[in-house]
């Protein structure tokens, strides 16, 4: 695992820096590549924040309506990657970003997270405890009681 984040976080800038120069060469001016990491930045931070934003008020009305917001939840937790790959300077990363911010393709992103976390957890099902009927006794049992005493 330390191996793949070590790549990770050599790999991708030089991928970005070579995207970056290729598009200054192919358009002929760095301010072209400045301006597309610029713009894409723009785009996205506006799109992450209204993305956020009606995410938030999805949120609420599940919980108003008595509904666990499990994907709502997991769709603000993508939207939050999004923003932090955007904060990223580079071509791949904002576009990387992007897609995670747009409803489609983060419909996709939640249901590979989905698979994976199946296949990696075991996830079992929260039951609560069963009681006999007339068993179930508020005060705890009855060996442990409060009891005052003087003491003198």
């Amino acid at each position: 695992m330390l191996l793949k984040l070590i790549l990770l976080m050599t790999l991708v800038p030089v991928v970005e820096l070579v995207l970056l120069v290729k598009i200054a060469q192919w358009s002929g001016s760095v301010w072209v590549s400045v301006g597309i990491v610029l713009l894409t930045g723009a785009a996205g931070a506006w799109l992450a924040k209204n993305q956020g934003l009606r995410t938030i008020r999805l949120i609420q009305e599940d919980l108003a309506t008595g509904r666990l917001p499990t994907d709502r939840i997991l769709d603000g937790m993508i939207i939050l990657a999004g923003a932090i790959l955007l904060l990223t300077p580079g071509v791949l990363t904002d576009a990387l970003g992007i897609l995670l911010l747009i409803p489609p393709t983060r419909t996709l992103a939640r249901a590979w997270i989905k698979l994976w976390a199946q296949k990696h957890f075991k996830i079992a099902p929260i039951v609560p405890p069963v009681y006999e009927a007339g068993s179930y006794d508020p005060e705890g049992p009855e060996e442990i009681r409060d009891v005052e005493a003087e003491v003198k």
